[in-house]
């Protein structure tokens, strides 16, 4: 799984519009249930990360794994949550 988490984030870098917002970021697990055709993914990071950086994630994952629906959920942590967040 190790490995998985690996790839996925340095695919995940080239080209990436939204790069600057994942700079703290760490993918913390990609979860792949076959059975039920259901991957997630949680991304841990020091601030909230934008919704479109998100949508892009989900969407990367998404091209990715075709057939599988998509969960992802960042976690980050509350105490560094400020008024622009």
């Amino acid at each position: 799984m190790g490995n998985l988490l690996l790839s996925v984030y340095k695919e995940l870098q080239k080209n990436n519009p939204y790069a600057h917002e994942y700079m703290e970021t760490v993918l913390e697990k990609v979860q792949v249930e076959k059975k039920s055709s259901k991957l997630t993914a949680v991304i841990n990071s020091s601030r909230l990360l934008s919704f479109d950086a998100i949508e892009y994630f989900a969407l990367f994952m998404h091209e990715k794994y075709p057939q599988f629906s998509i969960d992802v959920t960042n976690t980050f942590d509350k105490d560094n949550l400020s008024e622009k967040d």
